[in-house]
């Protein structure tokens, strides 16, 4: 069963399916998954991506411990036959990753952005991953929190950079990534202009992969946030309402929440008090 499924990480995340990903591993003993670190990992990194800071993560928090301890156990282990050198890099590589998520919760509360740099820098000097679900979640934690933050120059330069390797090594998934986070920074920090080219550029790049990729409907959501900038109203609500009809068979949150706070925004523009208030209540009941 574990063998099967590690063959099917890949393929249930470039469909989209994290949850399904996430309850079929919860299903194998922890004695099963010491000895398959790549699906406890896996399990680790989808859980952050669909929750990166909701109250879940309390109560997920110590099967998250278990399932770190039985990977840095599985490390600790002298036989080379079980666990090859590269596959031990790797799992170290992916354990850094995983130690964003945890840094990124703690630096917005303590404010502590200067760590947050330092291990941002760290991890975009990591060798590229050959799992595209890793790959493109490497950086993701580092931008979520300086979007949060509203410090969005390191999230540009660190994002060009990112643009660079990905077209060095022809990786379209680390593109996908890096454009994502510079589309937020741009509309972050009021360029709009060049948020909306880019975001043709990433329209383009998720059509290529095809599949229902969960960062499928980012272009929709950003094209909502940008319509509204721009007082297009209708075109706003659309692109929002397709961001959540495309978003929430996967309960994608951060696309989920970003799209139901432009969708009530345009209500209370337009003066519908009732579903604004109704787009409130979705927020909630996703978060």
């Amino acid at each position: 069963m574990a063998e099967l499924l590690e063959g099917y990480v890949e393929r249930l995340y470039r469909q989209g399916e994290l949850k399904t990903l996430l309850t079929w591993i919860k299903q194998l003993p922890q004695e099963v998954l010491r000895t398959h670190p790549r699906l406890a990992t896996s399990y680790m990194l989808a859980f952050h991506v669909l929750f990166p800071f909701s109250p879940q993560q309390q109560e997920e928090r110590a099967y998250l411990q278990q399932l770190r301890a039985g990977v840095e156990q599985a490390l600790q282990r002298e036989d080379q036959t079980t666990l090859p050198e590269a596959r031990r890099d790797r799992l170290r590589h992916r354990l850094t990753i995983l130690d964003g998520w945890e840094l990124v919760a703690r630096a917005l509360s303590d404010g502590n952005v200067e760590q947050l740099s330092r291990l941002a820098e760290q991890v975009q000097h990591l060798p590229p991953d050959d799992d595209p679900m890793w790959q493109q979640h490497r950086l993701a934690p580092f931008a979520m929190a300086w979007r949060m933050a509203g410090n969005f120059p390191p999230m540009v330069t660190a994002l060009q950079e990112m643009r660079k390797i990905s077209g060095i090594t022809q990786n379209r998934y680390l593109e996908v990534q890096a454009l994502w986070g510079l589309i937020v920074a741009l509309i972050g920090s009021g360029q709009l202009r060049q948020a909306h080219e880019r975001c043709q550029e990433l329209h383009q790049l998720v059509d290529s992969l095809g599949g229902p990729l969960p960062v499928a409907a980012y272009p929709d959501v950003f094209q909502a946030q940008l319509a509204y900038a721009w007082n297009q109203l209708g075109v706003a609500k659309k692109a929002a309402e397709i961001a959540i009809e495309k978003t929430a068979p996967l309960q994608y949150m951060d696309i989920l929440m970003s799209a139901y706070e432009v969708l009530g925004r345009c209500c209370l523009a337009q003066g519908d008090q009732d579903s604004a208030e109704q787009a409130v209540r979705e927020m909630e009941r996703v978060n």
